[in-house]
């Protein structure tokens, strides 16, 4: 089994860009990260926008430990053996298309990924269990969509897991990690 756990963003008015991004790998890579990332976060929950930003769980601590705590844990995920997949869609362009509304552009950002890790799994010879934290707003038509894909492609059904679990508003790369 390959573990993916994703998380979606954009800019703060969603003007300009739309990400959909996931971490994937053997459940044994992901404990090794745990431990790492426990140890460097010293029982704060890492909230990315936070950190940066100086607020949060982080406001009392001096910016420039806040950015070596950043640039520390950023050091965990790339020497680790996890593998990305990232995408970010140009919300100027897609409202020319599509005048209004961007909600087409971030499900093509994330059935995008799903399909990107499903194919992941397919190379690895494995079935890939998606766990996604995702906005409110996207929680019901994410969950259908990953359902109508997995339904209407076989490859898809082949290399993802039944269920995705989709979490609005958590952070699933904080300090205590999902249950494998």
């Amino acid at each position: 089994m390959i573990y993916v756990y994703g998380d979606d963003a954009s800019d703060q008015r969603k003007e300009r860009v739309i990400a959909v991004a996931a971490i994937a790998g053997y459940e044994d890579w992901w404990q090794q990260v745990e431990v790492d990332w426990t140890a460097r976060c010293g029982g704060i929950p890492f909230h990315a926008t936070d950190c940066e930003s100086d607020s949060g769980d982080y406001k009392d601590i001096p910016h420039e430990q806040n950015k070596g705590m950043y640039r520390d844990l950023v050091g965990i995920l790339a020497t680790s053996r996890l593998g990305g997949i990232g995408l970010a869609y140009d919300l100027v362009a897609s409202k020319k298309v599509f005048p209004g509304n961007v909600v087409p552009v971030y499900f093509r950002a994330f059935a995008d990924c799903i399909v990107r890790a499903a194919s992941l799994a397919e190379n690895l010879g494995e079935t890939a269990e998606i766990t996604f934290d995702i906005s409110l707003e996207n929680e019901y038509n994410a969950g259908q969509l990953y359902s109508y894909a997995r339904r209407m492609d076989e490859r898809l059904a082949k290399w993802l897991h039944p269920q995705s679990r989709l979490y609005p508003g958590e952070n699933l790369f904080a300090c205590k990690w999902p249950t494998y």
